[in-house]
């Protein structure tokens, strides 16, 4: 049974973040394939774009630096790059995607309305 984000506990919320960023961390290679090969998503719209803290500079930082050399890790991407918690940045875009309220580009959780 699939459970929404509103019916958690708020205790199950609170914890929701660190578990989410312990998981992306040992699913680290999936996560930076995304750095790597993330594209736009409307001809104004990048997909890095979407998550929490990357504007237009930091985006323009990200596609420079995976231009020169692809990202290997989320060590390398905060060496090489301003932005600083990957992970963290991560489980908070996947957190509001669960959340569903004001979504309209999902990157990292399926939708229900095409079902």
């Amino acid at each position: 049974k699939k459970i929404d984000y509103q019916d958690l506990t708020s205790t199950s919320k609170a914890l929701l973040q660190p578990i989410l960023e312990k998981e992306i961390l040992n699913f680290e290679g999936e996560f930076i394939n995304f750095f790597n090969n993330s594209t736009s998503i409307t001809p104004r719209m990048h997909a890095l774009k979407l998550l929490p803290g990357i504007g237009q500079k930091h985006m323009w930082d990200i596609l420079e630096s995976r231009q020169r050399q692809k990202f290997t890790t989320f060590q390398d991407i905060s060496d090489r790059t301003s932005l600083s918690h990957p992970a963290k940045q991560l489980a908070l875009r996947i957190i509001k995607e669960l959340q569903r309220e004001g979504i309209k580009y999902y990157l990292f959780s399926k939708t229900q309305k095409y079902e």
